[in-house]
């Protein structure tokens, strides 16, 4: 298994961590692939930032969204395996949106890896984001070979600081609409709130 990290600086408030995986085969035992996942997850909360981007060679057919999935969009392709359902219930706990899923395009622009033969092609290499709004596209790149069997994925980062710092805002200063609509319920909380600082 590898993991590498990237931690850019966008301003000086905010910064985006960019971690490439590479997945154990299915020739590796399940055990071995938890424990990666474990190091994963110790590699996404080691350092906190802003926005975080997860991608790489997962080896695992996520297939189609299933029941409730909300970290899934609805154009995923091909039927889920194993490890994929391993993927899925990483996302939910992480969670991260698999990016490959929320954007149509033609079938022959979503698959990743196909075998020596030509004869089997799937999606298994993705990308994920804590943040649904941070892409704007994925796609796959087609025409550039690497002479490999994967074919490169491209996102397109849709970042905007003072829209972020907007909504941030919002969050924190609002208070919640059950306080807004019930007044004296929302002058007893404010008095409470403020009853420290005369203390």
């Amino acid at each position: 298994m590898r993991v590498a990290c990237l931690i850019l600086r966008i301003t000086k408030r905010y910064s985006l961590k960019v971690m490439q995986v590479y997945k154990p085969t299915s020739a590796h035992p399940n055990e071995e692939v938890e424990e990666m996942y474990d190091d994963i997850s110790r590699a996404m909360h080691s350092s906190k930032t802003h926005y975080t981007v997860f991608m790489g060679d997962f080896n695992a057919k996520l297939g189609t969204r299933e029941g409730g999935e909300l970290k899934l969009g609805k154009f995923g392709v091909g039927q889920r395996n194993r490890r994929g359902q391993q993927l899925a219930d990483f996302m939910e706990k992480e969670g991260l949106f698999m990016m490959n899923s929320f954007f149509q395009k033609r079938p022959h622009r979503k698959w990743t890896w196909s075998s020596p033969d030509g004869s089997t092609k799937n999606e298994i290499d993705f990308i994920m984001t804590t943040r649904r709004q941070l892409f704007s596209d994925v796609s796959v790149i087609a025409r550039v070979k690497t002479g490999s069997d994967h074919r490169m994925v491209r996102g397109t980062l849709n970042l905007n600081v003072k829209l972020e710092r907007s909504r941030l805002m919002k969050s924190t200063l609002r208070p919640p609409r059950a306080l807004i609509q019930n007044p004296e319920t929302f002058q007893l909380e404010l008095r409470n709130r403020f009853q420290c600082l005369e203390d």
